[in-house]
């Protein structure tokens, strides 16, 4: 009893030892290495390995063990079967202690065979809440089978190892995850100042304006840019997937319009500049943007409308006559030297709306699509009550809304709405 008593107090002494050497940054390979050195004097081991679960749990890493010398490979969990293979992978499925000893030996092959050829010793599956996230493994030479206190002691200090491994882990990722939203968070405030705070005024015609990001930033942008002389160019542009990597596109797309305005005039050639600037990087993303701009020619009250692979622009007069006016174009990205046609219209009288798909494509809470009939006839409701810019943004903001009931959004969503009437417009 006396000794029982010493190696508990031994073995309860190194745990508040490694308790507090925990509360600093020291559990590398190097100080875990360090601690089943400590256990192995307490429990009169000759060689200790502890895994700890990888890759969602999918293998038992390649290990840690007192022996420095031992170097071992990874255990892939989804090729092992229950009742066979590697102690470790058994211990780990069956969530119980299995031992090995001359009579019930390692097998060849086994990752720790040559540390524990014709020894004996125990593989223990280490659990946080229910759930296997490691094993280790505890072995001997020429001696017998580990003592009844011996087992508890090494049982004790891999849960209590794999229980504070297992809180810095998650402390960690806490961490990551909070300075990742952080980041994103500044990328959300970044985009939305890159979209115009209010799109320019011109007499004879209205123009209103909105974005919403399906995640914190996306890839879906919009900008109305004056041109020197009254009239404006109108853009909106939606780069395949969302997330970071499309908005880092979007403000490429933006910082190239925003260099050659000057273009604007002739939104068909402006199309197939945009694009050979930007195949390149484009193309080895593997990524693509559709994109629609329309020149609003305030000298000659008509606008002038290209596309690249995007939805159709929309047009209706005060009858409620809706038209679709169809991109001819390829999205950006696709072909180096593409050729993007133009269609010209009058705007007197006339409402028009430029959107990308996250507006159709929107989803409520069963699944079902919005669609462009329900934006086609929305908007031909705004034609005949002869509805200004802003009433016919708000009309399908809370279109979204409604139709949603609250469902996540599916699509980052932009759409300008230009409305003319037959005002003079300079």
């Amino acid at each position: 009893m006396t000794e029982e008593l010493a190696s508990s107090y031994e073995s309860l002494a190194a745990i508040f030892r490694f308790s507090a050497e925990l509360q600093g940054d020291i559990h590398s390979d190097e100080f875990i290495q360090r601690w089943l050195k400590e256990l192995l004097a307490i429990t009169e081991s000759d060689w200790l390995v502890l895994r700890l679960c990888e890759s969602a749990g999918q293998q038992l890493g390649a290990g840690v063990s007192s022996d420095a010398g031992w170097r071992g490979e990874p255990i892939r969990l989804e090729q092992t079967a229950s009742g066979t293979g590697p102690i470790e992978a058994r211990a780990f499925f069956q969530r119980s202690d299995v031992w090995f000893d001359p009579g019930w030996p390692v097998l060849p092959g086994d990752p720790i065979a040559g540390l524990a050829q014709g020894g004996c010793g125990f593989a223990h599956p280490l659990c946080v809440n229910d759930t296997v996230v490691g094993v280790l493994t505890a072995g001997r030479r020429d001696k017998p089978q580990f003592a009844a206190g011996q087992v508890g002691v090494i049982q004790t200090f891999g849960d209590f190892l794999c229980l504070q491994l297992r809180s810095r882990q998650i402390q960690e990722e806490q961490v990551r995850v909070r300075l990742n939203t952080r980041d994103l968070e500044i990328a959300a405030n970044i985009q939305r100042a890159l979209l115009p705070e209010r799109l320019p005024t011109v007499p004879g015609i209205s123009l209103a304006g909105f974005y919403r990001s399906a995640r914190e930033i996306g890839g879906d942008y919009y900008d109305a840019l004056p041109t020197g002389d009254g009239s404006i160019l109108l853009v909106v542009a939606d780069v395949m997937g969302k997330g970071l990597p499309a908005a880092m596109f979007a403000f490429m797309f933006r910082s190239l319009v925003r260099a050659r305005r000057e273009l604007a005039p002739q939104p068909g050639q402006f199309l197939a500049w945009l694009n050979q600037n930007l195949f390149q990087e484009l193309d080895r993303a593997e990524m693509f943007i559709t994109a629609q701009l329309a020149f609003l020619d305030c000298h000659r009250r008509e606008i002038r409308i290209a596309g690249a692979g995007h939805p159709p622009f929309l047009s209706v007069n005060s009858a409620g006559d809706v038209r679709e006016i169809r991109s001819g174009g390829p999205p950006l990205g696709i072909q180096a030297h593409a050729a993007f046609p133009e269609e010209t219209h009058a705007l007197s009288g006339s409402r028009f709306l430029m959107f990308t798909d996250g507006l159709y494509e929107a989803r409520n809470s069963n699944g079902d699509l919005l669609g462009l009939d329900a934006v086609k006839a929305s908007l031909a409701s705004a034609g005949s009550a002869a509805e200004s810019g802003d009433l016919i943004q708000r009309r399908f903001a809370r279109l979204l809304v409604d139709f949603e009931q609250g469902a996540p959004t599916a699509d980052d969503t932009a759409f300008i709405v230009i409305a003319g009437n037959d005002t003079p417009l300079l």
